[in-house]
C-alpha cells in the first residue's frame, strides 16, 4: 500500500512540473508580443539621445531572444517525455528567460549611460514595468522569474549605486525594494499554484481509484452473482436461476403466445453407481453427464441446471413436444455415447439417464408448476417403464417404440 502511495505521489509531483511547463510555455507567445511591443517604445525613447544603429542593434537582439523563445515553446507543445525531458525543458526555459531578463538589464544600463537623471528614472520605470507585467507569465515557474528580476535588476542597480549620488542611491534601493516585493508575490503565487495543482491531481488521483475501484467492485458483483446462479460441481446453471429464467420464459410464452418445453432427466441407477464406483467416481459422472446436457443444447435461450443430487432439468423457449422429443432423444444417445462403465445397472452396463418431457403454451390462469409436474411424471413413467428411454406426458401419438433405449409418446 505505501508503494502504491509513493509511486501515486511521484505521479502527481511529475504532473505539477509537467503542468508547469505547459503553463510556462503556452504564456511565451503573449509574453513575445509584450516584449517586443515594450522593446519598440523604449528603442524609440532611446532614439533621441544614442547613436540610431546602437538603438537598431539593441532591439535586434531583443528580438531576436523573442524569436527564440518562441521557436523553443514551438518545440515544448509538440513534444512529450520523462522525468528528464522536463528537467530539460526546465533549463532551457530558465535559460532563455534569464537571457531576456540580462536583455533587458544590459539595455537599461545602454539607454541610462551618461543621460540626464530624469531620463534614467524613466528608464528605470520602464524597467519596473516591464519585471510587474512578468509575474504573471513567469511565477509558474519561479527559478525562470528570479533569474529575470536579477537580470534586470543587478546591472542597473549596481550601476545606480557606483554612481553614488543622493538620488541615485535612493532610486536603486527603492528598485530593489521593488523587485524584492515582486519575487515575494510571485513565491506566494507559486505556491498557491503548487496548492491548487497538487488539490487538482490528488482529487483525479482519487476519482479514478474511486472508478477502479467501483469498476472491481461491479465485476466482483457480476462474478458473485454468476456464482450464485452456478452449481458449483456440474457448472450448470442451480435450481434458483432456472427458477428466474423459466419465470421469465414463461411470462413471454404468455406475451407471444409461445410453447415452453421441459425436460427432467435423471441418472438411472446412481446410487448404486455411488456405492460401487465411490463417490469420486459419482461426481465425475455428474460432471460428465452435465457437460453431455448443456453441449447437446444449441440455442442461447435454452438452458440446462442442476435440479438436485443426480437430476437435471432443460428449459426450451419456443419449443413444442415434437421439438422438446428430438432433443431429449439426442441427449438420450449423446450420454449413451459417453460409455461410462455401469456394472451394477439393471438397465444395461452403462451410464444411461431416463428423460420425462413436456410441453404447454403457457396462459395466464395457467400455473407454471403444471408444467414441471408434467415434465416429472414424463421422468417417472420412463423410469417405471425401464429406464434409459424418452417419455412425453401428457402421453401424445409420438413416433417411438418403448423398451430399453426407446421412447414413448
Amino acid at each position: 500500500m505505501s508503494r502504491a502511495l509513493a509511486a501515486s505521489e511521484t505521479d502527481i509531483r511529475r504532473r505539477i512540473v509537467s503542468e508547469r511547463l505547459r503553463l510556462v510555455w503556452e504564456q511565451t507567445p503573449r509574453a513575445i508580443l509584450l516584449t517586443l511591443l515594450a522593446a519598440t517604445a523604449v528603442a524609440m525613447v532611446g532614439a533621441r539621445s544614442l547613436p540610431l544603429w546602437v538603438v537598431l542593434m539593441w532591439w535586434l537582439a531583443m528580438a531576436g531572444l523573442a524569436w527564440l523563445r518562441y521557436l523553443t515553446g514551438t518545440r515544448h507543445r509538440d513534444s512529450e517525455g520523462d522525468e528528464a525531458a522536463q528537467r530539460y525543458w526546465l533549463q532551457l526555459a530558465f535559460y532563455t528567460v534569464f537571457a531576456s531578463g540580462a536583455g533587458w538589464g544590459l539595455g537599461g544600463l545602454l539607454l541610462a549611460y551618461e543621460a540626464a537623471l530624469e531620463y534614467q528614472l524613466l528608464v528605470l520605470l520602464i524597467l519596473a514595468g516591464i519585471a510587474g507585467a512578468a509575474l504573471p507569465f513567469l511565477s509558474m515557474h519561479l527559478p525562470s522569474f528570479v533569474g529575470f528580476i536579477l537580470a534586470i535588476t543587478v546591472p542597473n542597480v549596481s550601476y545606480l549605486l557606483w554612481l553614488g549620488g543622493r538620488l541615485e542611491i535612493i532610486s536603486g534601493v527603492l528598485l530593489t525594494v521593488y523587485m524584492v516585493a515582486l519575487l515575494y508575490n510571485a513565491r506566494r503565487v507559486n505556491e498557491l499554484l503548487d496548492e491548487t495543482l497538487n488539490l487538482r491531481f490528488h482529487n483525479e488521483a482519487m476519482a479514478q481509484s474511486l472508478q477502479r475501484d467501483k469498476s472491481e467492485l461491479e465485476a466482483l458483483n457480476a462474478r458473485l452473482e454468476r456464482l450464485s446462479h452456478i452449481d458449483g460441481l456440474t457448472q450448470l446453471a442451480n435450481r434458483r436461476y432456472f427458477d428466474e429464467r423459466f419465470q421469465e420464459q414463461w411470462q413471454r410464452g404468455v406475451r407471444e403466445q409461445a410453447s415452453v418445453a421441459v425436460l427432467m432427466i435423471d441418472i438411472d441407477e446412481f446410487k448404486k453407481y455411488n456405492d460401487s464406483h465411490g463417490h469420486a467416481a459419482g461426481d465425475d459422472c455428474l460432471r460428465r453427464v452435465a457437460k453431455t446436457i448443456e453441449d447437446t443444447l444449441r440455442r442461447p435461450s435454452d438452458l440446462a441446471a442442476r435440479y438436485g443430487g443426480e437430476e437435471f432439468v432443460v428449459l426450451l423457449a419456443n419449443t413444442d413436444a415434437e421439438g422438446a422429443m428430438r432433443v431429449a432423444r439426442e441427449l438420450l444417445g449423446n450420454v449413451r455415447a459417453l460409455d461410462i462403465e455401469h456394472l451394477s445397472s439393471c438397465v444395461v452396463p452403462r451410464v444411461t439417464v431416463s428423460i420425462g418431457a413436456a410441453a404447454m403454451v403457457p396462459h395466464r390462469d395457467t400455473q407454471r408448476q403444471q408444467l414441471l409436474r408434467n415434465a416429472d411424471l414424463g421422468l417417472y413413467e420412463s423410469k417405471r417403464s425401464g429406464r434409459d428411454r424418452v417419455t412425453v406426458w401428457p402421453p401424445q401419438p409420438v413416433a417411438g417404440t418403448p423398451g430399453p433405449g426407446g421412447e414413448t409418446g
